[in-house]
């Protein structure tokens, strides 16, 4: 997982805002959170999801006029082959700045950028 320093500062802040209480030294803290990031603790995770998605919401409401190049809603529902070869289904997108999150109905998921969200929207037009 690729994150920026500017994005891990801003979901640190994100986890403060919504609460969770820091017992230890700080400096310490960021750092076991970042290496839980980069090793997909499952709970780091999902607060990572989390943040995402509020951003993406928020992102949004601040700016209701801006156009996605993919919008989210278009791949809800749409079945793709998997690797394996087998059909799943897109059940839910989360849209952020750069990436388009896919969950898929073998509760599996897939992280893409834009511009291939874009690709797979004009490949079924």
């Amino acid at each position: 997982m690729l994150i920026t320093k500017e994005e891990f500062e801003d979901f640190i802040a994100w986890l403060k805002k919504e609460g969770v209480k820091i017992k230890v030294n700080e400096r310490w803290w960021k750092r076991r959170i970042y290496q839980r990031l980069l090793n997909d603790h499952p709970m780091t995770i999902e607060n990572w999801n989390d943040y995402q998605a509020n951003k993406a919401i928020d992102d949004i409401k601040e700016n209701p006029s801006r156009k996605s190049p993919c919008d989210p809603f278009l791949l809800m529902g749409l079945n793709v082959k998997g690797e394996d070869g087998s059909l799943k289904t897109i059940e839910k997108v989360i849209d952020t700045n750069t990436h388009v999150h896919l969950f898929f109905d073998d509760h599996t998921d897939e992280l893409i950028p834009r511009e291939v969200c874009s690709e797979i929207l004009n490949s079924i037009k």
